[in-house]
């Protein structure tokens, strides 16, 4: 993976997170979760694109697509002193569906 691929998904990243901090102070639910997991996802790819192919990232089947519980055990895999407490991601992507918030 090149420097630019990285740099992309961290662009991504910034952007989505910032969508997504205005969406929260717009009060679009589940809107908002929607953008963080987007966000979450970019900055985790970012990463593991420094090491990892783009089509593994990409692939929903033979790969990680948008799992993120599958892209945080590889990126914790990568970094081995970062716990589960600095992040929480079920394995029923609770923040992409955010339904339950509007319950």
């Amino acid at each position: 993976m090149t420097a630019r691929e990285d740099e992309e998904f961290l662009n991504l990243g910034i952007q989505y997170y910032a969508a997504a901090r205005s969406a929260v102070l717009a009060g679009l639910l589940p809107v908002f979760g929607n953008l963080y997991h987007h966000a979450i996802e970019a900055f985790l790819k970012a990463r593991l694109s420094q090491k990892f192919t783009l089509k593994l990232l990409k692939d929903e089947k033979q790969g990680w697509g948008h799992k993120l519980p599958l892209l945080w055990n590889s990126f914790k895999a990568e970094f081995p002193g970062t716990t589960n407490s600095t992040i929480q991601l079920s394995a029923s992507n609770s923040l992409r569906n955010c339904a339950t918030l509007t319950r």
